[in-house]
C-alpha cells in the first residue's frame, strides 16, 4: 500500500472497483447495486473500472455491460502504480462484490487513498472496514447502506478518514514487524510446536515459502466460479502440420503420448519435442550423481521419442535444480529469458502448433507452471494446446489441470502398446507413474488412455 499522501478533492458521487476481470470479483452485481442506486433514486452516481479487460468471455460480458451503461460506467483498463494511485485518491467511494477474499488487498488499497469501501459481508474484506455500516449480505441491502452514506455525508467522511489510516495495519512495515517475531518466536521452540502438531516444522517452513503453495490454494478456490460452458472443437480445425511439444523435464511427454501417437502418424505433419532440462534434479538413484543421471534420462528421452514417432528431440540445457524434502523449484531462469528462447525454435521451426503444460503444471511443479507461463508469451499467433485439461471424473486426480476447458477429447486406448513401451524407456522414472496411478506403470497406461486437450490460443487454419 502507498505511504500517506496529501488529500485532493473527491469526485461527487464517484465510485471504483480495483481488481482482476474474472467471474468470482462479480462486477455485474456492482453495475446492478449501483444502476439501482442511480434509477431508482436519481442519485448520478459514476462508476470506474481499473482492472484489464481481456477476451475471456466473462471480459466480453462486462463489455457489454459497460456499453449498455457507457454514461456513467467509465473502463480504467490496466494502469501503472501512479496512475493508479492518482485516479484512486479523487474517488469518493470504493465498491468491492468478491464474497470468497482471504483477505483483499485491493479494498485496502483504495481505502488507504481516501476510498470509502462498501463490501461484502463475507470474506476478508469485512475485518478491513471494521464498522458494520459497510458490509452488505444482498444488493438490497448494499444499494440501501450506499444510500444512508450518501445521504450523510458527515458520517460518511468520519468512517473514510478513520480507514484511510487505520488500514495501514496492514502495510508492509507493520506485516514485517509482525513476521520477524512470528518467525523469531518459531525458530525459538521448534520442537514445542513440531510435538504440538505433529508435523515437522521443516515442512511448515519449506510450504510456507512457496509461492506455489498459495497459489494452488487461491486458483483451487476461485476454479469453483469458472464457466462450464465449453465449446468442443475438433483437431482438423487447427492447423498441425508443424507440431512442437514444449516439456519441462524427460518423461513429462508421457502426459501427452496418445496425441503425440496420432498426430505422428500423419504422413503430411511432422512432430518435434523441446525439452527445458535433463532432468538431473530429480529423484537419484543409487550409485549414481546428477551428471550421471541428466546423461541417462536424456538417453532415455531420445529413446521415447523414437518409439512415439518424434522427428527431432532438443533441449535447452537449463539446470534442473534439486528439490527440498516439501517443495519443488523451477529452474534458474528469467520468464523474459526462456520466452525469447521459446520464440528462437517456434520461428525456426515455423511452428504452426505448439502442445504444453497446463495452467496449473499438472501436479502445480513449478517448472511445469513457469514453461507453461513462458509458451504463453511466446506462442505469438500461433495454435496453443495443453495437455491434461479438466477431466469431470478424472481417474489421476492428481494430474488434471481442472482450470484447463476440455476444448479437444481423445481416446487413445489404440495407442496402448506404443504408449506403454515409451513409458518403460524412461527406466530410471517408472516408478513414480505407478505411484500416480496408485499400482504399476502399466496402470498409468490404461488409467489416461483418455486425453484431454486445451485450447489456449487458435488462430485462422493456414
Amino acid at each position: 500500500m502507498p505511504d500517506l499522501i496529501p488529500e485532493v478533492e473527491k469526485r461527487p458521487l464517484s465510485f471504483v472497483c480495483l481488481g482482476r476481470v474474472s467471474p468470482e470479483k462479480e462486477i455485474e452485481k456492482i453495475i446492478e447495486i449501483l444502476n439501482r442506486v442511480r434509477d431508482a433514486h436519481g442519485h448520478d452516481v459514476r462508476l470506474t473500472l481499473i482492472g484489464k479487460l481481456d477476451e475471456s468471455d466473462y471480459s466480453q460480458k462486462i463489455e457489454k455491460l459497460i456499453a449498455k451503461n457507457s454514461q456513467w460506467i467509465t473502463p480504467a483498463g490496466f494502469l501503472t502504480a501512479d496512475a493508479k494511485q492518482n485516479l484512486l485518491a479523487e474517488q469518493q467511494f470504493a465498491i468491492h462484490a468478491c464474497r470468497i477474499e482471504v483477505f483483499g488487498i485491493a479494498v485496502a488499497e483504495m481505502a488507504s487513498l481516501g476510498c470509502l469501501p462498501v463490501v461484502p459481508k463475507t470474506g476478508g474484506t469485512c475485518e478491513i472496514v471494521e464498522s458494520e455500516k459497510l458490509p452488505y449480505e444482498s444488493v438490497d441491502q448494499a444499494v440501501e447502506k450506499i444510500l444512508k452514506l450518501i445521504e450523510n455525508p458527515e458520517q460518511a467522511e468520519t468512517f473514510r478518514k478513520h480507514l484511510k489510516t487505520s488500514v495501514h495495519r496492514f502495510g508492509p512495515t507493520a506485516f514485517s514487524s509482525e513476521l520477524r517475531q512470528l518467525v523469531g518466536s518459531q525458530i525459538a521452540a521448534p520442537k514445542v510446536a513440531e510435538k504440538k502438531t505433529g508435523i515437522p516444522i521443516r515442512k511448515i517452513a519449506q510450504r510456507l515459502s512457496d509461492p506455489v503453495f498459495y497459489n494452488r490454494r487461491w486458483s483451487i478456490l476461485t476454479n469453483r466460479f469458472k464457466s462450464n460452458d465449453v465449446r468442443e472443437r475438433s483437431l482438423d480445425e487447427i492447423s498441425h502440420q508443424r507440431v512442437i511439444v514444449v516439456v519441462a523435464h524427460p518423461d513429462d511427454e508421457v502426459f501427452c503420448s496418445g496425441i503425440i501417437c496420432e498426430l505422428a502418424e500423419k504422413p503430411d505433419v511432422e512432430v518435434r519435442v523441446l525439452c527445458m532440462t535433463r532432468g538431473d534434479g530429480g529423484p537419484l538413484p543409487r550409485g549414481m550423481s546428477r551428471t550421471e543421471l541428466g546423461v541417462r534420462r536424456e538417453t532415455e528421452m531420445h529413446k521415447a521419442c523414437n518409439i512415439l514417432g518424434v522427428s527431432r528431440l532438443s533441449f535447452l540445457d537449463h539446470k534442473d535444480p534439486v528439490g527440498d524434502e516439501f517443495r519443488t523449484y523451477p529452474p534458474n531462469v528469467s520468464k523474459r529469458e526462456l520466452t525469447a528462447q521459446l520464440l528462437h525454435y517456434f520461428r525456426k521451426f515455423d511452428t504452426d502448433l505448439i502442445l504444453t503444460h497446463g495452467s496449473w503444471g499438472e501436479y502445480w511443479h513449478p517448472a511445469h507452471l513457469l514453461l507453461h507461463s513462458a509458451v504463453m508469451r511466446a506462442a505469438k499467433g500461433r495454435n496453443v494446446l495443453t495437455f491434461q485439461a479438466e477431466k469431470k471424473d478424472p481417474t489421476i486426480p492428481e494430474i488434471n489441470n481442472s482450470a484447463d476447458p476440455a476444448h479437444l477429447k481423445f481416446d487413445f486406448s489404440h495407442h496402448f502398446n506404443t504408449r506403454l513401451e515409451a513409458l518403460e524407456a524412461h527406466e530410471s522414472q517408472i516408478e513414480l507413474f505407478g505411484q500416480f496411478a496408485n499400482g504399476t506403470h502399466v496402470g498409468f497406461v490404461k488409467k489416461t488412455a483418455r486425453e484431454n486437450l486445451s485450447i489456449k490460443s487458435l488462430v485462422t487454419k493456414r
